[in-house]
């Protein structure tokens, strides 16, 4: 199963993460970080998602709102309550977050230097938006996620 893939849908914006869902009708509250995944053409545009996914061709894509991301046969299982992280930009699109996994984890930073003998991960010193994207992913989780434990941060 490939978590990753690239999408022709590009545009100028940085990195963000949704969590997909396929309930056209959900509150306008909860919109703007979720991705609308269509797979057979509605009768109207649904408004306030951040990205609309699109299967087999369900939607044109070129409207301006919101973004239309055909979504690669390679990522077809995606499913209701998944993250995925969006690069505009290049295209990339990457599943971050499985609700139906038993086995999920977030790679916090790829900058760590403490060179740990068994870590298969070197340290980079670039800036990147990994931490950011992972952060930004855990309100959009299920709360019933095994093995995640909430924290308050004071």
């Amino acid at each position: 199963m490939l978590l990753s893939d690239r999408t022709n849908a590009q545009w100028n914006e940085p990195p963000f993460v949704v969590r997909v869902t396929t309930d056209s009708s959900r509150p306008f509250t909860l919109r703007a970080r979720e991705a609308l995944l269509v797979k057979n053409p509605p009768p109207e545009h649904p408004l306030g998602f951040k990205v609309l996914f699109s299967l087999n061709d369900a939607l044109k894509t070129g409207l301006n709102e919101p973004r239309v991301v055909p979504l690669p046969s390679t990522l077809s299982y995606v499913q209701d309550g998944d993250i995925v992280i969006v690069r505009p930009a290049s295209g990339d699109l990457r599943v971050l977050y499985r609700k139906a996994s038993l086995h999920n984890s977030l790679m916090v930073t790829p900058a760590c230097n403490n060179l740990c003998v068994m870590c298969s991960q070197p340290p980079r010193k670039a800036d990147d938006e990994t931490f950011r994207l992972a952060w930004d992913s855990i309100p959009l989780m299920d709360i019933d996620t095994p093995g995640l434990i909430p924290l308050a941060i004071t």
